[in-house]
């Protein structure tokens, strides 16, 4: 038997929040590959959306393009075409560990709006350092991850459902601290 493992955390890694509360702006976070189907794009939208209903967050895109740079310049156009370019921050690539757990941690919502998936170890890595969770439920992100226990569920390529979810976590103090304790 050989033990693979699927994630690059470590025991001192995870991280028990004790404080709930929230930043303001608001600091939305994701980590991954640049890939539009990770839902990159509805979040732009629902963060857009978010901001005009005066809920104020910033996008913090953290990650790498597998595409020669395809996808980040049609993600960047898209942040033009919505007027938002004080809100996003695209980090580029940040190796596992302390950097990377330090912008999990100050972060206040991990969004992965993937249209499909199996099951993304930034979840995990998310979870580990305290930060609550906002998943597209597809793929094996439903059978590992209860909603309103484990992180708020959401349809792929929904603003709507991206933008409720974030008003859950904003205004339910005891679901959000639920999500981030679980």
């Amino acid at each position: 038997i050989k033990v693979i493992s699927t994630s690059n955390l470590q025991s001192n890694d995870f991280v028990a929040k004790v404080n709930f509360d929230i930043h303001t702006p608001l600091r939305i976070l994701y980590v991954g590959r640049s890939d539009l189907s990770k839902g990159i794009i509805e979040t732009l939208e629902a963060i857009k959306v978010l901001n005009s209903t005066g809920i104020e967050c910033q996008y913090n895109i953290v990650g790498w393009d597998e595409t020669s740079g395809r996808n980040k310049m049609i993600i960047s156009s898209k942040v033009d075409e919505l007027e938002i370019s004080e809100l996003v921050t695209f980090a580029g690539k940040i190796s596992h560990g302390a950097d990377l757990n330090d912008i999990y941690r100050n972060s206040d919502i991990y969004i992965i709006a993937s249209y499909h998936e199996g099951f993304p170890r930034t979840i995990l890595e998310s979870m580990a350092n305290s930060t609550a969770v906002i998943a597209s439920s597809v793929g094996a992100i439903p059978i590992e991850l209860q909603n309103d226990i484990h992180a708020i569920l959401i349809r792929p390529k929904s603003v709507e459902d991206i933008v409720s979810g974030v008003k859950k976590i904003i205004d339910d103090a005891a679901l959000r601290r639920r999500i981030i304790a679980n």
